[in-house]
């Protein structure tokens, strides 16, 4: 005989609970980068989503709409696919950080919508194929993909980056492509200039 039988709403209810507690841990600036903690939400989100590790091939794109594919295995960490790519483009390990990866949703006028950034421990090839599963589960004609942004919001970073020749095109693409979505403004003239 169990002591604390719980109901369906219960189990559910501590479900989201637990989760809530789990993303917020995750985000905490010290035990995002804890190995152990991220291996444990790693192995989580694979056992979910029942996806085994095998070589696939992943496309991350550039603000500009520009694809960098890089082959990995299906759970590589977000982190270290941020480093793949970093290498790729040829970007300096020094920036690598200054951009995140993010799931990014492509309407059909191509607007896109910032969909959320993947956290470190994420595998980012699961969690694109999961979005588009959901997609697909609603019957929304849908079009994610994974692209890399700078992800800090104090512009005094943006020195860093400007000396270098990849950096500064990161910024450049991405800054264009804030301009025609709407997302910031600018004088017009130095939009022409753009």
């Amino acid at each position: 005989q169990t002591l604390l039988q719980l109901t369906l709403f219960e189990i559910d209810e501590r479900r989201e609970e637990l989760e809530a507690y789990l993303q917020s841990i995750s985000q905490h600036p010290q035990l995002s980068k804890c190995d152990l903690l991220n291996n444990f939400l790693l192995v989580g989100q694979q056992d979910a989503y029942r996806v085994e590790n095998t070589a696939v091939e992943l496309d991350i794109y550039l603000c500009n709409g520009r694809k960098v594919t890089v082959d990995i295995m299906a759970l590589e960490r977000a982190d270290a696919v941020m480093e793949i790519v970093a290498r790729k483009i040829e970007l300096p390990e020094k920036l690598t950080y200054y951009f995140g990866l993010f799931v990014v949703l492509v309407e059909d006028d191509d607007t896109q919508l910032v969909m959320r950034r993947l956290q470190d421990f994420e595998a980012a090839y699961v969690s694109l194929k999961y979005a588009c599963q959901l997609a697909d589960v609603g019957k929304i004609n849908a079009n994610y993909r994974i692209v890399i942004r700078k992800w800090y919001w104090d512009t005094g970073y943006d020195a860093d980056l400007l000396d270098d020749k990849v950096g500064c095109n990161l910024l450049f693409v991405q800054t264009v492509a804030d301009l025609e979505n709407g997302w910031i403004m600018a004088p017009k003239a130095t939009v022409r200039q753009l």
